[in-house]
């Protein structure tokens, strides 16, 4: 093996670990974070100072939580974990993580595009190669070689080897961006097998995060753009979501039963969480409720599932540590575009709504790979300009 393929692997281990649906031990978890800090220590890795901010501040909000409750959770050791794993891996890949991230992607995408189309033709040879991972009172996973996931009942959609498609979808639409960004076009190879990809997820968060993307590539092209961003993007945006039915039907139906059945209903549809982490985080806006089910839900919760990423990294720790996650958020974000030419308000805007849109969809912060992704234009050195 040579060297160099050393990053392509380990960045695809932590995706592994990030949205598999099979069964995933603290004991694994803890073994890649070993090694990640093995690697960032032989390649003489230093820790970004923000990143060592946000540790400590982790760690304060913990110690507050437990005098709160008068309750240790061994959870929050686990969720340390996780967040090393993320850190790790961007200290030690540096500037080239989305380079990796978005290879990772590209190849995974033409496998599962691959095992779509073969599952959609040949469902019963896809069916016999695949073992049941996770079943739930609303549907069964299968999972072929632990590299693709099926969803019983959704088998149209395609959910890479992540738990669902719309997680899969979430981790395309970056690969896209990065990869619009750094090539400064669209339609490569890379961008096409990624874009096939995230329509066979028929996700509706990936589709609206491609509105944004699409609003990226138009403003990088040059900033004689910039007008035509301001004045049809969001306009453009506003229309693909009232006239296509796909986008509406979906979002109005679950604001429709979320208003109606919100606090104490057992459905876990997006509107409905909304309005349960509304009434959990009554009373601990400050520093949230902890990531342990005794402190985190309410008694009353019919279903203790939470799947609005951002809503949910609220409660758990609180507006103070949100603050300093969405201030690093920004602040990798600039440097990232920065380096590659690009500065102002306008593209940060689409940049960050593309990258955080995934996140209003899924809990990507309760894995470890989204902590990466939320900071690693830490890393980036800026060459000053003269």
């Amino acid at each position: 093996m040579k060297y160099k393929s050393l990053p392509l692997i380990v960045t695809f281990i932590v995706i592994f670990v990030s949205g598999t649906p099979l069964t995933i031990s603290d004991l694994l978890y803890v073994l890649v974070f070993l090694a990640l800090i093995f690697l960032a220590v032989m390649n003489k890795s230093v820790i970004n100072n923000l990143h060592i901010l946000l540790i400590f501040f982790t760690c304060l909000v913990f110690f507050i939580q437990t005098l709160k409750f008068n309750y240790f959770a061994f959870s929050y050791f686990g969720q340390l974990v996780k967040m090393g794993i993320g850190i790790m891996l961007v200290s030690y890949l540096r500037s080239s993580f989305t380079y990796f991230y978005r290879r990772c992607l590209y190849y995974i995408a033409t496998f599962s595009l691959i095992i779509f189309v073969l599952n959609l033709s040949f469902p019963s040879i896809v069916s016999s190669l695949s073992f049941p991972v996770t079943e739930s009172d609303l549907f069964k996973r299968y999972s072929l070689f632990g590299l693709y996931t099926i969803i019983e009942g959704s088998s149209y959609r395609n959910a890479g080897l992540f738990w669902e498609p719309g997680a899969f979808g979430g981790y395309l639409v970056l690969a896209l961006l990065f990869n619009t960004i750094e090539n400064k076009k669209l339609f490569n190879k890379e961008f096409i097998i990624l874009l096939l990809a995230t329509l066979s997820t028929f996700s509706t968060a990936a589709y609206l995060a491609l509105l944004f993307l699409f609003a990226v590539a138009l403003l990088i092209r040059n900033s004689s753009t910039i007008l035509v961003g301001i004045v049809t993007i969001m306009p453009l945006i506003f229309y693909s979501f009232f006239n296509f039915d796909f986008l509406y039907d979906k979002l109005s139906l679950q604001y429709e039963v979320a208003t109606q059945v919100y606090r104490y209903s057992g459905n876990s549809q997006r509107f409905i969480i909304l309005i349960k982490d509304y009434y959990d985080i009554q009373g601990h806006f400050f520093f949230g409720r902890g990531w342990d089910d005794t402190t985190r839900f309410s008694e009353d919760d019919l279903i203790r599932i939470r799947t609005v990423g951002i809503t949910d990294i609220l409660v758990k720790n609180g507006i103070f540590f949100f603050v300093l996650l969405m201030a690093i958020f920004f602040k990798s974000a600039s440097n990232y575009l920065r380096n590659y030419g690009f500065d102002g308000l306008l593209i940060l805007f689409f940049f960050s709504s593309t990258l955080l849109m995934p996140l209003t969809a899924q809990t990507y912060l309760n894995y470890p790979l989204f902590w990466g992704i939320l900071s690693f234009g830490l890393y980036i050195k800026l060459i000053p300009q003269k």
